[in-house]
């Protein structure tokens, strides 16, 4: 948040399924994509970054210092008649609401899905959701012969990899949708 909020940098918060360790860090995500902080994040305790990170993310952040950089910012940028600390605190949000992009990455199958969606609606509707349909036997072929053209074989073997590639994923898709059917679960 810093980075994108103080110097207004593209920032991806990419979240897997899998790194949720617990719900209410869903909360916070929820709060983020509403309202582009987390209520009281940085008023009454400091963040200590872990050493295992690198130099420049290592710092602690508290709500004044972050207002004392804003500050500093638009200075630099020739505003100076800003003193109110609620509207400086505010650009800082904006600023985090503008360049700050989390990715959510769930699978949709399971129990799950459904009850995060339900627990946390800003999940969906503070957020552009990408379904990822099958891929058509053509793009998959395109896909692996473009990944193989630099890959020195002899073309007919090169030819027989690219289509094993594409029957690979196919003949997955199937058995997938066989599985369903079969064992009442997603694959």
């Amino acid at each position: 948040m810093y980075k994108a909020g103080i110097d207004e940098q593209d920032t991806v918060f990419l979240v897997l399924d899998r790194n949720i360790l617990y719900e209410a860090m869903l909360e916070d995500i929820s709060n983020i994509l509403n309202q582009g902080e987390v209520p009281n994040l940085f008023d009454k305790i400091k963040i200590k970054i872990p050493d295992s990170l690198s130099n420049a993310m290592k710092s602690e952040f508290k709500k004044d210092e972050i207002i004392g950089k804003m500050q500093e910012k638009l200075k630099a940028k020739g505003i100076r008649n800003v003193s109110d600390n609620t509207k400086i605190w505010s650009m800082f949000v904006e600023n985090v609401k503008q360049h700050l992009h989390i990715m959510l990455v769930q699978s949709p199958s399971g129990d799950d899905f459904r009850f995060r969606m339900r627990s946390f609606p800003n999940l969906i509707n503070c957020a552009t959701i990408n379904w990822f349909h099958p891929w058509p036997h053509n793009a998959l072929i395109e896909t692996a012969t473009n990944k193989l053209k630099n890959i020195e074989i002899d073309d007919v073997i090169k030819s027989k990899i690219i289509n094993i590639c594409g029957s690979i994923h196919e003949s997955t898709k199937k058995l997938a949708i066989k599985y369903k059917e079969e064992e009442k679960k997603y694959y």
